[in-house]
């Protein structure tokens, strides 16, 4: 064992000075709560993450492509060119229009949406009663808008089209209402989509409209890390006929919320570990003032400067070590316990999980660790170079 490591050690476990042993155990125990809060916190975090986006994802497309032109030829060869990607998996046409749907006196603003083809996975996974394919004039609502307008299939609603109209036109304009049979009801377990989202075939909504085109295309990849490189591809063949949007971008505004919330919380428990080197920086610098003699002896001994300011680099880092150790060990034990045994349950009547989701990351608990490890090491410098700066003479003359 080399000189500088046998002292820095011997300072740390076996330090004579009670009031001393008291300061290190106590940044020792932050160290750990700080690193243990951190790990379960950002676990938590990235299980909510995780959750929300395989929830959205279910429900979104990867990609979706926004027309901005109504030429036939550009929208064949827009599908055309889909056809021939290996990697997309499914994608369909689709046109959306706000609309107003009534039935038993109670009328919703939803989101009428028409799609040519409707065999995609995650909406027929999502139907819970009634049928899949739809005909013309047929509407697929969600549980929540079904329970509010007390309907059930082979039921009848009536809706009301609202274009965007100038200020100068509104007061003239008439809705065009029709009446549409409620052909299957589909739940997805987010309220909001649920309520606010209704199905039926393109041409149907094509004609509600008095339109003749699409809105543009939807698209389902085999890997939806391709989202990126898809979008890539499709600017660059068709600049300036489309705009694309990944599966983050459409919920852009949640996913940067979701990931500031992350880092916030980050940089608050952090402070636990700062202010636990604070503690190592007293504990280090009252061992300097106690250990002078020491110190003075170790240099006529032949130690130079490096290998003292050494002995209390080491000693920093031997509690930041043990710190992150013992608050690892927490952290990812709590997070097991989580995960497996679900210690803090949420009711089910409230929320859509039964559990608080928890999702551990490698990288971040070795991020946790560096940060630890860096705020150690830094609270050790003062000490060091105040130990290496120690006159022999004026420390060993009085002894």
């Amino acid at each position: 064992m080399k000189v500088d490591n046998y002292i820095a050690s011997k300072y740390f476990f076996l330090n004579s000075n009670g009031f001393i042993k008291i300061i290190s155990l106590i940044s020792t125990i932050g160290i750990s709560i700080g690193v243990a809060a951190l790990i379960v916190v950002i676990s938590v975090y990235n299980g909510f993450t995780e959750h929300v986006t395989n929830m959205l994802i279910n429900i979104d497309p990867h990609l979706q492509i926004r027309l901005k032109t109504t030429d036939y030829d550009k929208v064949d060869s827009i599908s055309n060119f889909l056809k021939q990607q290996s990697n997309v998996t499914f994608f369909t046409k689709f046109y959306e229009q706000k609309s107003l749907i009534f039935r038993n006196g109670k009328y919703y603003v939803i989101n009428l949406k028409g799609y040519d083809t409707l065999n995609n996975k995650s909406y027929k996974n999502s139907i819970i009663t009634g049928k899949i394919n739809l005909d013309k004039n047929e509407l697929s609502i969600g549980m929540p808008l079904a329970t509010r307008l007390e309907t059930l299939p082979t039921d009848t609603v009536i809706l009301s089209s609202f274009k965007e109209l100038g200020t100068a036109a509104i007061y003239t304009f008439l809705p065009k209402t029709q009446s549409f049979k409620v052909a299957s009801i589909f739940e997805t377990h987010n309220r909001e989509y649920d309520l606010l989202n209704a199905y039926c075939t393109l041409n149907t909504i094509l004609s509600f409209v008095d339109e003749n085109s699409p809105n543009g295309f939807e698209i389902w990849l085999n890997n939806i890390e391709n989202s990126q490189d898809l979008k890539n591809k499709l600017y660059s063949v068709f600049p300036k006929d489309i705009k694309v949007l990944t599966w983050y971008d459409l919920h852009k505004e949640l996913y940067q919320m979701m990931s500031m919330e992350k880092w916030a919380a980050f940089i608050i428990l952090s402070l636990i570990i700062f202010v636990a080197s604070f503690n190592i920086l007293a504990s280090l610098t009252m061992t300097v003032l106690k250990k002078k003699r020491d110190i003075a002896i170790l240099q006529t001994l032949g130690l130079d400067e490096n290998q003292i300011q050494k002995i209390f680099y080491k000693q920093g880092l031997i509690s930041g070590i043990l710190g992150s150790i013992i608050g690892t060990i927490l952290g990812i034990s709590l997070c097991l316990l989580q995960i497996y045994y679900k210690i803090y349950p949420l009711d089910p009547d409230k929320f859509i999980i039964d559990a608080m989701p928890i999702k551990l990351d490698i990288l971040t608990i070795f991020v946790i660790i560096f940060v630890t490890l860096l705020l150690s090491f830094i609270a050790s410098i003062y000490p060091a170079k105040l130990a290496y700066r120690t006159n022999i003479v004026e420390s060993i003359k009085w002894e």
